[in-house]
């Protein structure tokens, strides 16, 4: 342990206690192995390093075992005057508290950061698509208006009118083609999204029933797609499905109808099994001249005695 170890008082001289308690576990490559020449050369040398080695160092086992520096205690005080002692264990598991900490804080930040960004991602491609819509509609109407106009123009008499008017009819039409062609993008684009998370919603709904019904697979689910077409449900209907709740509902209404079926044979079997008479258990009635037997042999008095011998005469 490094001298200083126990009167640690700053970040500096943490530090340098912490590589010179990781040097201690670092061995000299140079002393590591004796000189094999040497023990080769002189043999009587390597008999007295031997008995050096085996004789016991004086005062070797009064030595205290070495600390960790994990129970070493760092003290600082700040600009207030406030002291602080709290040992090094404590430290680390703060600082791996402080980085799990901001790890979490980190990828919680980047999730908001892309939540925000596809936010933005879709109002812009809903302005954009009312945009186009709005566009649409305004070329739709120009386009009727000239295409009445048209039939009132004389070729003759006005021949620039009639070339300037179906000029820009053509170029409204082009405009038209366009911007249909982007919405109809657009709509495919949201349908599309549309059906992704209607896939996924169903996906968490069959992950989830599997653990809330026992025995749910594919067998009954063409159970319980019956038993909701009983109900009026369509085939279309139950495609869109995606809450496991309306799923465990149809469950159980298939179940209980089960049991409504079941429930006439029961019926009809106890009807028909045979009837046992009940055993009737006779009590026998104490007499009086018992009563008063019993009584003389608990209490032998004169008293007991006479009203027995009133019962007997």
């Amino acid at each position: 342990m490094p001298p200083d170890q126990e009167s640690i008082t700053s970040i500096d001289q943490l530090a340098a206690a912490l590589e010179a308690d990781d040097s201690q576990d670092q061995q000299d490559p140079d002393n590591a192995q004796p000189d094999v020449e040497a023990q080769n050369d002189d043999p009587n040398g390597q008999a007295e390093q031997e008995d050096d080695q085996q004789q016991p160092v004086e005062g070797e086992g009064d030595q205290p075992a070495t600390e960790s520096l994990d129970d070493t205690v760092v003290s600082w005080e700040t600009a207030s005057g406030e002291k602080f002692d709290v040992p090094v264990a404590e430290m680390k598991l703060g600082y791996m508290r402080e980085q799990d900490y901001r790890h979490k804080t980190q990828t919680f930040a980047q999730e908001r950061e892309q939540t925000v960004q596809h936010i933005q991602q879709q109002y812009q491609l809903a302005e954009t698509f009312a945009q186009d819509l709005g566009q649409l509609h305004a070329v739709n109407a120009q386009i009727a208006a000239l295409e009445q106009a048209i039939p009132r123009i004389d070729r003759d008499s006005d021949p620039a009118g009639y070339i300037d008017v179906m000029t820009n009819l053509q170029q409204l039409r082009e405009m038209r083609g366009a911007t249909a062609g982007r919405v109809q993008q657009a709509q495919e684009q949201q349908q599309a999204q549309q059906q992704q998370r209607h896939q996924q919603a169903q996906q968490r709904m069959l992950a989830e029933l599997q653990t809330s019904i026992p025995g749910f697979n594919q067998e009954l689910i063409g159970k319980l797609n019956t038993a909701a077409q009983g109900y009026g449900f369509s085939v279309q209907e139950l495609q869109r499905i995606a809450d496991p709740r309306f799923v465990r509902l149809v469950h159980d209404a298939m179940q209980h109808k089960a049991l409504q079926a079941k429930a006439p044979a029961a019926v009809n079997k106890v009807k028909t099994a045979p009837v046992k008479p009940a055993k009737q258990a006779s009590t026998a009635v104490a007499t009086g001249v018992e009563q008063h037997v019993k009584q003389f042999s608990k209490n032998k008095s004169l008293d007991n005695f006479a009203k027995l011998l009133q019962h007997t005469i």
